[in-house]
């Protein structure tokens, strides 16, 4: 190749041409055009997209290997390509190969297995650019196929549902080159970085991701070791900024559910990972630690993430950073506070009742507090029966609570009504552990325990009424209803006969018959009633006044207690006398010192040794003993009367219960000789009148130098240097000697140049101002060029590229005296346009008239080039 211009201007002493840069010729980097513009020199290529907006020479050496140490004389018609593009770990190639001619109508070809493209084909050289997004797919997919980049399905589904398949979803662990102003220009990274993964954007800021990410190992050939895993990301937290249950590992699946982040709902009695309350929410077999079931699932506070238990419905809400709460179970208003961590206005934490919503603020979601019944509805309780004030049994909110579970202490009393949804046995805790379907549903959910209301018990839930209620002695009575009588449940209206009262109830925790004493009149003053100013006359305690109440039951059962507590059954009036207890009730008749009873005209227990304080409360009738503790356990209060004087108890069976991008003319002169010396060059040829040089006054229709004219042709030099005048005049006198180079260099070359061998050895000095020009840029002729080679070198640029041009002889006269510039076609920048002399805007007339200028539409410059000299 060439030496370098700096050498050349060592040479020369200085230059006739201006220096160029790559920029002179093609733009740098290259202009991309949709055709080959003269003017701005641009060509079909995409150059502009492969290299940054300043490029230098370096910058072309991905694909033009040793492009950074080019001199002018590259360009040799041939197009050099790199035998493996980019120093890709693979061998990357162009499809032309590595070199082609350089054509007027170049077909385009397309790269394979180059790293900055991610290793696939890539379009054709020229193709339109890409534009960002759609164009990222050409090269690594949008997202690409692998690990678990986003899809529709397989490993990478759970990215695709929250952030999509296309490139939006790049951004969440890469930067946004969508956003840059040279998108794709991160490509030409490969080789130079690491592939970056990061976490920029919340909620996922400042995690981190293990996999091997240097290059090569990122690329598809490498088949790379990357998998690895994400660290600190919220996306793959439990949630509440914990890690996750499993590490996830790009390129593996976590599992189907919930629970490779964040625990499920348990069902064992191994307490959940879950924050705050979720354990004593959703937890039901663990009794001991979340003390009340409530069997909840996730849809039933998150309904506005999952669809199911194990399900995400709505992906936006979730991984969000939010808790997105909501109530499936009601309470429009619902909402959780993340400040307070509190929930509020939520039917889970209310009183109950639909038409009269109360709701109950709970604990703080991370507090340690627990809640009992009384924490939602009957807060005024400790048991916590519901407490609202009852509208009576037109309304809507109707209760009779009070009357049931007065004096209760276990929410075990619930049960005979609740039966499917409290426990019978297990203060505290709900039999059916599926928050939906009773406890929680929003409903009235009342289901009899048929061995304490009866197997025919039932409730209407549209009238509030229960029907066939043992409680209410097989009548009906609705819910929130006044008080009723003792009669309107024994007796069914105010004139009960025996038979009224007769039936079952408990006594001791066993089932009873019973019957009432009496006349039909509850003015009866039969055995259910003692003397109307009856007192409790018993060991010293203060009097019992029984005067004033006219429901005749009171004398012996208390109202004000409730039925059928653990401690009192029958709600007996408790005198609190030492020696009977409950049994005082009893022991107004019949104690010792009483003054008896007469029944029907029969005076019963009259004498003092038939009073029960007598005999029966001794060795084998007290609490202590097998025997009977209280005297119903073996004597009916409401018994048989006549027929069984001592009233003595008949005990039945019990049942069961069961429950979820132109030369001159011329004239002769004499010739004058200087007097002394011998002739020098100038006497020979002179280029300024008067014209009496040796040959000008001989030479008359010479091209240069004549009796009028002279046009400083190699000017200080005797022609006969270059003509000699031997030989046949009309065919070889005065002849060119020596080829090319006896007239002019080989090629013309600058004042002051001296040829060396290897370098324009043949190269002589032109005489006439700017006609040496650019003759010695090795691209126009090649250093080592010698006259031998005849016309070859010069034809390119002279006479159209003939090898035996008639337009330039070496014969005297030399015609034309005009310089020729027609550029070969072969050399045509935009093939639409011819090449001609016309391409070339310099003045090619002899004789000091010549400018010099610039040559169009030649490949070798592809816009216009710098002027051809810089002397002229």
């Amino acid at each position: 190749m060439a030496v370098s211009l700096a050498a050349l201007a060592c040479l020369n002493g200085g230059r006739a041409f201006a220096s160029s840069t790559c920029s002179d010729c093609h733009n740098m980097p290259p202009l991309d055009a949709a055709y080959r513009n003269l003017t701005s020199g641009g060509f079909v290529g995409s150059h502009s997209t492969h290299n940054p907006a300043v490029a230098t020479a370096t910058s072309c050496e991905p694909c033009h290997t040793g492009a950074s140490s080019y001199l002018t004389g590259h360009r040799d018609g041939v197009i050099q390509i790199s035998s493996n593009l980019n120093a890709s770990p693979v061998a990357a190639t162009y499809s032309k190969g590595t070199f082609f001619n350089q054509t007027s109508i170049p077909v385009m070809g397309s790269c394979s297995n180059v790293n900055c493209h991610f290793e696939a084909v890539t379009p054709s050289w020229g193709s339109a650019k890409l534009t960002s997004p759609t164009g990222c797919a050409t090269c690594h997919g949008a997202p690409p196929s692998d690990g678990n980049h986003p899809s529709i399905i397989g490993a990478g589904k759970k990215h695709g549902d929250y952030y999509g398949t296309g490139t939006a979803s790049c951004v969440k662990c890469h930067s946004d080159h969508t956003l840059e102003a040279t998108p794709f220009a991160h490509a030409t990274s490969a080789g130079k970085r690491a592939l970056m993964v990061g976490f920029l954007s919340a909620p996922n800021s400042g995690g981190a991701y293990s996999g091997n990410l240097a290059y090569p190992a990122y690329l598809p050939s490498q088949n790379p070791p990357r998998n690895g895993s994400c660290t600190a990301l919220y996306c793959h937290s439990n949630g509440a900024g914990g890690a996750a249950k499993v590490t996830p590992v790009w390129g593996s699946t976590l599992p189907a559910d919930c629970s490779g982040c964040h625990d499920t709902k348990r069902t064992t009695t191994v307490a959940t990972t879950l924050s705050g309350k979720h354990d004593r929410h959703m937890n039901p077999a663990n009794n001991a630690l979340i003390g009340i079931n409530n069997g909840l699932n996730c849809i039933d506070c998150h309904a506005k993430t999952v669809s199911s238990n194990t399900a995400i419905g709505t992906t936006s809400r979730h991984v969000n950073g939010l808790v997105d709460y909501s109530s499936a179970r009601g309470g429009g208003s619902a909402h959780y506070n993340a400040a307070t961590k509190s929930c509020s206005s939520v039917y889970c934490h209310s009183n109950g009742n639909r038409s009269s919503l109360v709701y109950v603020n709970p604990p703080a979601w991370n507090s340690t507090a627990t809640l009992s019944c009384n924490g939602c509805h009957g807060t005024s309780s400790a048991l916590g029966a519901p407490d609202y004030a009852s509208g009576g049994t037109a309304s809507g909110t109707p209760n009779s609570h009070a009357k049931h579970l007065a004096g209760a202490t276990s929410t075990t009393a619930c049960a005979p009504c609740h039966a499917k949804t409290v426990s019978a046995t297990s203060s505290l805790a709900f039999k059916d552990y599926t928050a939906g379907n009773y406890h929680l549903n929003g409903k009235t959910d009342v289901t009899f325990l048929a061995s304490r209301a009866g197997a025919g018990a039932s409730w209407n839930q549209a009238t509030t009424t229960c029907s066939s209620i043992y409680c209410h002695g097989g009548n009906s009575i609705q819910w929130g209803a006044a008080a009723p009588n003792c009669q309107d449940c024994h007796g069914g209206g105010a004139n009960p006969s025996v038979a009224d009262f007769s039936g079952t109830f408990w006594s001791n925790g066993t089932l009873s018959t019973i019957q009432m004493t009496g006349t039909g009149s509850w003015a009866d003053t039969g055995h259910g009633r003692p003397a109307a100013s009856g007192n409790y006359p018993g060991s010293g305690n203060a009097a019992a006044n029984f005067t004033g109440i006219a429901n005749y039951c009171e004398w012996c059962h208390d109202s004000t207690i409730s039925h059928g507590t653990a401690t009192n059954p029958f709600r007996l009036r408790n005198f609190a006398d030492p020696t009977w207890g409950l049994n005082g009730a009893c022991m107004i008749c019949h104690a010792t010192g009483s003054a008896g009873v007469t029944v029907s005209g029969v005076t019963r227990n009259g004498s003092t040794a038939s009073k029960v304080g007598s005999f029966h409360y001794g060795a084998k009738h007290t609490a202590l003993l097998a025997g009977g503790q209280f005297c119903w356990d073996c004597h009916d209060p409401h018994g048989a009367g006549s027929t069984n004087q001592f009233m003595i108890r008949q005990y039945p069976a019990l049942t069961s219960d069961t429950v979820t991008g132109a030369p001159t003319s011329q004239s002769a002169v004499a010739v004058v000789f200087a007097l002394s010396a011998t002739p020098t060059g100038t006497d020979y040829a002179k280029s300024t009148a008067p014209f009496n040089g040796i040959c000008n006054v001989c030479h008359t229709t010479t091209s240069h130098y004549t009796t009028t004219a002279g046009d400083s042709h190699n000017a200080g030099l005797r022609c006969t240097s270059c003509h000699n005048h031997t030989g046949d005049a009309a065919t070889t006198a005065f002849k060119p000697t020596n080829n090319c180079d006896s007239c002019h260099g080989y090629p013309p070359a600058p004042t002051g140049f001296v040829g060396t061998h290897g370098n324009y050895s043949s190269a002589r000095n032109e005489d006439y101002l700017g006609g040496a020009g650019a003759h010695l840029i090795a691209a126009h002729i090649n250093p080592n060029a010698k006259p031998s080679d005849g016309w070859a070198n010069c034809a390119v640029c002279h006479s159209h590229g003939s090898l035996s041009p008639a337009t330039h002889t070496m014969v005297t006269p030399v015609s034309p005296s005009k310089i020729t510039v027609d550029v070969s076609d072969r050399l045509r920048f935009n093939p639409g346009l011819h090449t001609g002399p016309q391409w070339y805007n310099g003045v090619l007339v002899d004789g000091g008239a010549n400018a010099t200028g610039s040559c169009l539409n030649v490949a070798c410059h592809f816009k216009a080039s710098k002027k051809w000299s810089t002397e002229k």
